[in-house]
């Protein structure tokens, strides 16, 4: 053991200490087997690499078309032992039969990187139905076509015990929970990054037929790039895998930046993980209390309520609030949703559109963000058919995540402030004096127009209002005119 000291402080090891020090590991437990086997990996490399699934977000509308064999279950057979694959450096996260490991792969044809993500189901904790349903989901995930916003399963494999489910490792970033729990203050162009990343990811799931169904901060993991030179001098880099499964209990702040607005500057690419509950047509009560919308509740998963979801995650980080939280959870009393009855699972959906209902979108920051504002109120409307539809359709009408939209509706507001003005005799208002916010211009125009300052034309004055009221409603109807 004084050698292994000796090996571990010396700047100039070479091959043979390594050598010694991997056989004197080999004698100790497996606890402290992996907890060495990871401090030597981490004193070896200096610094986590940024990410194993590198893929840029700009590139993110396109899935990724890379080539892929038809998925698989690769049989591991006696004397061959998944320990011989990996190293299973840290447990993540336990319960129901499950576990979730950060591991080490000792052997390539997986991920085709060394850290990753591997998912354990025992046979003898689940039931028979059940776990092959979660496998078929597993594999179904494996053919779909891969996707930047979203972390796919990559390899799956199976023992006489237990299913290993193999993901990509997101090395360096935290998980949004954090970000929400951390962050004394954020951008809208930061939010509006993320949020479009999570569109995406949603968009690629809901395009291909599949729900997500547990859509909250805790699965939506942001990878962190050019981080290191936003950081403070002595700070140590993010472990993104640490942030996932453990919540409060396992929380802290992930690193520390130069300076406090210096986080506002970083990039990070939304990952949307933990894709068990995805299915085409899921059944039964799914996903996370808080987040999920009032038909949720009593009945199965859809796409609407991924995007309730969404609108959720939006309204904290906006407001700096959970909307429904207490609600929820005044009701629940601190049981888990699927051990109370079906009167109970009502209850909190008929709680839930009350306070849908009586939320107060006057409040600070909604009236300085009106975009933003428009595309919660719509996600968080109690009616699912209200909501957009899915994902790629919201995205694709909504001004805030949307840039081309937000052109096209200066293009018709200008379009038919030139025709009421002409057909009025006044000229139309120079550059300088148009306002940026459609509530304010819209405030201005029908001023401009209104019969009691045309009493020489009353009626094409009454008329040009009408019009002009009518093609505001219709842009705030997502331009369906």
């Amino acid at each position: 053991m004084d050698t292994v000291s000796a090996a571990e402080k010396s700047l100039d090891q070479n091959v043979e200490d390594e050598d010694e020090e991997e056989e004197e590991i080999m004698l100790e437990s497996e606890k402290e087997a992996a907890r060495r086997a990871f401090a030597a990996m981490l004193e070896r490399e200096g610094s986590f690499p940024e990410s194993s699934d590198s893929s840029s977000e700009e590139e993110a509308d396109v899935a990724r078309t890379t080539a892929q064999e038809p998925a698989c279950i690769e049989r591991i057979r006696l004397p061959d032992r998944i320990r011989n694959r990996y190293t299973f450096l840290e447990l993540l996260h336990e319960n129901h039969g499950r576990r979730v490991y950060f591991c080490d792969a000792l052997t390539q044809g997986g991920s085709g990187e060394n850290r990753c993500v591997l998912k354990v189901w025992y046979k003898s904790s689940q039931e028979a139905d059940m776990l092959e349903s979660v496998i078929k989901g597993q594999l179904e995930l494996m053919d779909l076509q891969r996707h930047a916003n979203v972390v796919q399963p990559c390899r799956i494999l199976e023992d006489d015990s237990c299913y290993y489910v193999e993901f990509h490792a997101v090395l360096a970033g935290s998980s949004l929970f954090q970000t929400i729990v951390a962050d004394a203050s954020t951008t809208e162009r930061w939010i509006k990054r993320v949020f479009r990343g999570i569109f995406r990811g949603l968009a690629h799931l809901h395009d291909h037929g599949l729900t997500h169904g547990d859509i909250k901060p805790e699965n939506v993991l942001l990878e962190w790039k050019g981080y290191r030179e936003l950081l403070s001098k002595h700070a140590k880099h993010p472990k993104a895998w640490l942030s996932v499964k453990k919540s409060v209990r396992r929380w802290k702040c992930p690193t520390h930046f130069k300076t406090a607005w210096t986080r506002h500057q970083l990039v990070a690419h939304v990952r949307i993980i933990d894709l068990d509950t995805a299915s085409r047509s899921p059944k039964g009560i799914c996903g996370t209390p808080g987040y999920m919308s009032p038909e949720e509740y009593v009945s199965d998963s859809t796409p609407a309520g991924d995007l309730f979801a969404v609108g959720v995650m939006l309204y904290q980080l906006m407001r700096c609030v959970c909307p429904f939280h207490e609600t929820v959870f005044r009701v629940l009393r601190g049981r888990p949703l699927d051990g109370v009855s079906a009167e109970t699972r009502e209850e909190i959906a008929e709680a839930v559109e009350v306070v849908v209902s009586h939320i107060d979108w006057t409040e600070h920051p909604w009236p300085a963000l009106p975009k933003a504002r428009d595309l919660c109120q719509q996600l968080l409307h109690a009616d699912p058919a209200e909501r957009g539809g899915t994902a790629s359709e919201v995205m694709a009408a909504s001004p805030w995540l949307n840039p081309r939209v937000g052109k096209h509706l200066k293009t018709l507001v200008r379009r038919t402030t030139t025709k009421m003005n002409s057909s009025l005799g006044t000229s139309p208002p120079s550059r300088s004096t148009k306002m940026s916010s459609r509530l304010r211009h819209y405030r201005r125009l029908a001023r401009d127009c209104h019969p009691d300052k045309h009493p020489d034309n009353v009626e094409e004055a009454t008329r040009r209002f009408q019009q002009l009221t009518e093609a505001y409603e219709a842009i705030a109807n997502r331009l369906k005119l």
